[in-house]
Order: C-alpha cells, then sequence, then structure tokens
C-alpha cells in the first residue's frame, strides 16, 4: 500500500512546474480554457496570484470575463501556463501570453490586476502583484471606480 501512495505522490508532483500551452478562452475573469497544442485536449487553468469578480457579480463579472478574452483575442500566438498547485479539481498556474516577434511576454495575471478586473490574491502571491493592483486603484479602473471613486 505504501509503494503505491508514494508512487501516486511522485506522479502528482511532478506535473507541477509543468507547462500547459496553447490557444486559451476566457472562461470567467481568472478562469482559462487551454486547448493545448498539437491536438491536446483542453484543460481548465485558474490564473495564479489573482481573485476575480464571478460570473453571477453583474456588472463586474462579465467584464472581467470580457477584458481577459478581448487580451487573449488580441495575442493569437496563444498562452503558456507553468503549473504552480492544484486548487481543488483545477490548475492553479501563472500564465503568459506567447511572445511575439517584438518578444513581449505579457503576464496574464498582472494584465488583470492592472486593468482593475481582478485584485491579488496576497495568499498566493505574497506581494507580487502589489504595482499593478495599485495603479488600478489610483486610476479608478474597473472595480476599483464604483467603490473608491475620489
Amino acid at each position: 500500500m505504501l509503494k503505491y501512495l508514494v508512487a501516486a505522490l511522485l506522479v502528482s508532483s511532478a506535473a507541477f512546474g509543468q507547462e500547459i500551452k496553447g490557444k486559451a478562452i476566457a472562461l470567467d475573469g481568472g478562469t482559462l480554457l487551454v486547448t493545448q497544442d498539437g491536438g491536446g485536449k483542453a484543460v481548465t487553468v485558474k490564473i495564479w496570484g489573482l481573485d476575480a469578480p464571478e460570473m453571477k457579480i453583474w456588472p463586474w463579472g462579465p467584464r472581467a470575463r470580457g477584458t481577459l478574452d478581448l487580451f487573449l483575442r488580441s495575442h493569437e500566438r496563444g498562452v503558456v501556463c507553468e503549473r504552480r498547485e492544484n486548487a481543488g479539481n483545477q490548475i492553479l498556474a501563472k500564465c503568459r501570453l506567447i511572445p511575439d516577434s517584438g518578444g513581449n511576454d505579457l503576464d496574464v495575471g498582472a494584465i488583470m490586476i492592472r486593468s482593475g478586473y481582478a485584485v491579488e490574491d496576497r495568499v498566493i502571491s505574497k506581494g507580487v502583484y502589489q504595482d499593478e493592483e495599485e495603479t488600478a486603484w489610483r486610476n479608478n479602473l474597473g472595480v476599483w471606480a464604483k467603490f473608491w471613486a475620489k
């Protein structure tokens, strides 16, 4: 029994740090459905380090999804997500837009937090996106416009 437990732990831990690469669509402001390159299966990925409004929170949830979807569609090369850990049955991963010929490698979490349609989950990110969140707050962007307008 112990050898099966050890084998299961080795298999599950090997997945962390692996990359998921492909075209993505926004399921909500903090979750992607990534169709992996090379005909791989579609994988649901929760974006590491942020918390976005749920779809049922009108109008912020649909606006967050729309903002994320706009970024994904404007960057046709897709995303690459580095697995960090599992969130329940979902994969939690830090995702970046695949660089174009200009070398722009954009962090999807930073984009969403800077837009104001997501906030930093400091328990997970430990302040990595603090500057992006402060920028959104100072400029009354996204959800900050409603609650903190000057």
